[in-house]
């Protein structure tokens, strides 16, 4: 049986979003800000749309925009239960980013951006100037949110990474290489 087309759409946002998010994680890793940011909001938007594909067309979909809030504000009301309230300040601050997807805003403001690794620890932004806006990602977060998702929407990690080239494949943990 042919897959549907509503299938093929969640199937076309997963791939693209697999190439956003691993290349965001490949420009994290080198430290490169603001892109990481913005690439990160795009691979977390197409996720969460890929997931409503069940429950929204692409009308409405395209409706909700670039908008994270929203985006996940649905997947949390059609997840039913899924262990995904841990990720809410998560997309909040990663749905910053695009705020300063042009940069006139980081200029005007004079943002601070930064970005963290792993672990909770306080990052070089929180010791800069209180009034300059922060927009700060911690890539362990992100990666944990991914997987979650994933999960969630009972679907496995490696059809979307697999077949990623190597030089974006590398930057990634194991969880999204090692075939589960």
């Amino acid at each position: 049986m042919c897959p549907s087309r509503e299938a093929k759409i969640a199937d076309a946002f997963m791939i693209v979003g697999a190439q956003y998010f691993a290349t965001a994680r490949r420009v994290a890793v080198e430290f490169v800000m603001p892109l990481s940011g913005i690439l990160y909001h795009h691979a977390i938007e197409l996720f969460l749309k890929a997931c409503l594909v069940p429950s929204l067309s692409v009308k409405p979909l395209k409706a909700l925009g670039h908008d994270l809030g929203a985006l996940w504000a649905a997947w949390r009301t059609t997840s039913q239960g899924a262990p995904l309230a841990g990720f809410d300040n998560v997309v909040k601050g990663l749905d910053r980013f695009e705020r300063i997807r042009y940069p006139d805003k980081i200029v005007d403001e004079r943002s601070a951006i930064g970005i963290s690794l792993g672990g909770p620890g306080p990052s070089l932004v929180d010791a800069m100037a209180p009034t300059a806006p922060k927009y700060k990602l911690n890539v362990e977060e992100l990666d944990d949110l991914v997987i979650a998702l994933f999960r969630a929407s009972s679907t496995p990690l490696s059809p979307y990474f697999a077949q990623l080239p190597d030089v974006l494949r590398t930057s990634l943990p194991a969880p999204f290489t090692d075939g589960k």
